[in-house]
């Protein structure tokens, strides 16, 4: 039984092997996690086999990242939360995640297969659903660079099969009342390519830092110290980065289209995916 002090609240999943799979990837988390704390994961406070349950500690969070990015970063939303500090925060996730990305001993060749024939599926599921707004010129661009990405595989290391979260978007990052980042929701975790984590941070908080001016400072900040916490070894600019942040924004693309989100960030985020593909 949980102390009476520590909030904590049920997840429910499909299988127990699930439930023992997010238990053992939020422990493994927690292990890598700062020392100062800067980066947080929930703790596993018990699990039920019978109900396919797992009991999580849940954390005092002020919002997620894209909502603080998005609304709070000029000022809290309370006098006693504070601030993200975008260098210690942006630099302790990408520790975090690099440490986290332990290698696998696999074949990276098959699962950058499946990445990038999954790309290219959603590629012609936006195009089709937006009645060609990506265009052929941005499917052939797209086509290039999965092509020089694939002759690289070989020699590229940040090219490894590692134990990667999953669905790092920034709903499942919260930013705790006390300014420290969290990591939660690790049902997604699976063997991958390091960089797909990397890329949906990355490109999710740049975009965000496009759409929204006031705080495009604090997150080139973030960004800066993001990739040098995660010792990238690579240009921005590198085609194989290039490739997992079109699947990152390939996916927001298709999720906007396929819910009809009309809110005002949804359509800004859609045209700039559309025309950062473009400008590939």
């Amino acid at each position: 039984m949980p102390d009476r002090s520590t909030k904590c609240f049920y997840k429910q999943c499909r299988t127990i092997e699930a439930v023992l799979t997010e238990a053992q990837m939020l422990e493994l988390g927690r292990s890598f996690a700062a020392s100062d704390g800067t980066v947080v994961i929930p703790a596993v406070i018990g699990i039920d086999r019978s109900q396919n349950l797992i009991l999580i500690q849940q954390l005092a969070a002020q919002d997620n990242l894209f909502n603080y990015l998005w609304n709070q970063w000029r000022r809290p939303s309370y006098w006693f939360q504070k601030r993200l500090d975008p260098v210690k925060s942006g630099f302790a996730l990408g520790e975090w995640l690099r440490q986290f990305h332990v290698s696998q001993s696999d074949f990276a060749e098959s699962h950058l297969d499946k990445f990038t024939n999954g790309i290219l599926g959603r590629l012609r599921a936006v195009d089709a659903k937006s009645k060609g707004l990506i265009g052929t010129y941005g499917r052939n661009r797209v086509e290039s660079i999965i092509q020089l990405v694939e002759k690289q595989s070989a020699t590229n290391d940040r090219l490894a099969v590692a134990r990667i979260h999953g669905d790092l978007n920034l709903s499942n990052l919260l930013v705790l009342t006390d300014g420290r980042l969290s990591v939660i929701d690790f049902a997604d975790s699976r063997a991958g390519i390091g960089l797909e984590d990397f890329a949906v941070v990355y490109h999710n908080v740049w975009l965000t830092g496009v759409c929204r001016r006031h705080c495009r400072a604090k997150v080139a900040a973030f960004l800066a110290a993001f990739t040098e916490g995660y010792q990238l070894r690579m240009s921005v600019d590198d085609p194989a980065l290039k490739l997992f942040r079109i699947g990152a924004a390939l996916v927001q693309m298709l999720s906007t289209l396929s819910v009809g989100d009309r809110r005002n960030h949804a359509r800004r985020f859609f045209d700039r995916n559309r025309r950062w593909i473009a400008e590939l």
